[in-house]
């Protein structure tokens, strides 16, 4: 995801896998379900297939934080008791900042037993076999969630961070939920420009009355003391 400086938001989504796995797969898509997720919640969805890997990218605008929030990711079937993610954030005003706490949560492990299921009925194989190909898909995924800012946050419980701290990147379990968390400070330019021009301001009128106040003691030294009278 990165979030622009107007606010708004663009999520890029990838899944891939390399093309080893395709031998324990057979013909059976494991992207197919979460394909149909994503489009079903607005996502333009484009599959690949490298020589090295294969899988789909997926890309969403969003014109706000809020629009995010409010438009939570779920299952396909719509059956889902929780949010595949979701997505809280605490916005407090400061003097100098405005503070954003964000929080979001990913849980696959739904969609992952939905995958184990699909997998079952098509390749028609036992259990044990599609555990053994999902174990294997797994081992050669990397599921990451990568945050890019316009500002270096100000905390994070990220497990990567780059480009002085803008970008962030949590390594994602597919099987458990995951529980990402940070801290971003924007700066309230007019009122620290207030304040920086008021401080300056007083700086500027002491810097006055101290030499007016030199001047005094200048003059003083250099009056010449009036003659003593008979």
């Amino acid at each position: 995801m990165k979030i622009n400086q107007n606010g708004s938001a663009d999520m890029n989504v990838r899944f891939g896998a390399e093309q080893q796995v395709k031998k324990y797969l057979g013909d059976f898509n494991p992207f197919v379900y979460i394909q149909s997720m994503l489009q079903n919640n607005g996502f333009a969805v484009k599959g690949y297939d490298r020589k090295q890997d294969f899988g789909f990218e997926a890309s969403r605008h969003y014109q706000s934080l809020e629009d995010f929030q409010q438009q939570q990711i779920k299952p396909a079937s719509g059956k889902g008791i929780a949010d595949i993610v979701s997505f809280q954030y605490n916005k407090k005003e400061q003097l100098f900042f405005t503070v954003y706490d964000v929080k979001s949560k990913m849980d696959f492990s739904g969609v992952y037993q939905d995958v184990l299921a699909t997998a079952r009925k098509q390749l028609g194989t036992t259990a044990v076999a599609v555990q053994y190909a999902a174990d294997q898909l797994q081992k050669h995924m990397d599921l990451q969630f990568k945050v890019s800012l316009p500002i270096q946050a100000a905390s994070s419980n990220a497990d990567k961070k780059t480009d002085g701290g803008k970008t962030l990147a949590w390594n994602i379990n597919p099987i458990a939920k995951n529980e990402l968390a940070m801290t971003v400070k924007v700066p309230n330019i007019r009122n620290i420009a207030i304040a920086a021009g008021g401080a300056l301001l007083l700086l500027l009128i002491l810097f006055i009355m101290w030499i007016r106040h030199r001047r005094k003691k200048k003059r003083a030294a250099v009056q010449p003391e009036e003659p003593a009278k008979e």
